[in-house]
């Protein structure tokens, strides 16, 4: 495992496979690919596809999470927006507590549903617990960012 730098600046453990996944997009037009090309192209011999596809989903959040990397879904969403928007409605939500859930208990009624939190406490501990996890996204397109280019310099 060596170590690149995030996009903090910050000093980053990256596995062979994450430093093999940031020099294929580096490789790429445009810095792009598919999660299934960047599959084919980090595969290693005698290595069965259900193993590197499971480790390359870790690699792929660890290289996200370090700023490394984006995870878009082919559309206009990417997992960075995601995660934002989570972290937004939990601000919302923690700022104006009563407001929110009063929100939230209008929207419920209009749609016929049930209140499922039942005060305005354990609404905003649900956004913030969903703010708090790693958001989930279709992937169909791995982008390597700014600073996982800078990463792979010598001078990085």
């Amino acid at each position: 495992m060596g170590t690149l730098t995030n996009a903090d600046g910050a000093p980053c453990p990256v596995s062979a496979q994450g430093r093999a996944v940031l020099q294929a997009l580096t490789a790429a037009v445009e810095g792009r690919l598919s999660p299934a090309d960047v599959l084919r192209r980090v595969q290693r011999p005698g290595a069965s596809v259900a193993v590197t596809r499971a480790s390359l989903s870790r690699t792929l959040r660890r290289l996200w999470t370090a700023g490394l990397v984006e995870l878009a879904d082919g559309a206009a969403r990417t997992l960075t927006g995601e995660a934002d928007q989570q972290r937004r409605w939990a601000e919302i939500a923690a700022a104006q507590p009563e407001t929110a859930y009063r929100a939230y208990l209008d929207k419920m009624r209009q749609d016929g549903q049930p209140d499922r939190y039942g005060s305005a406490g354990r609404y905003v501990a649900a956004w913030q617990e969903v703010a708090a996890r790693m958001p989930t996204l279709r992937v169909r397109l791995v982008h390597v960012t700014g600073a996982g280019r800078a990463a792979l310099r010598p001078s990085a």
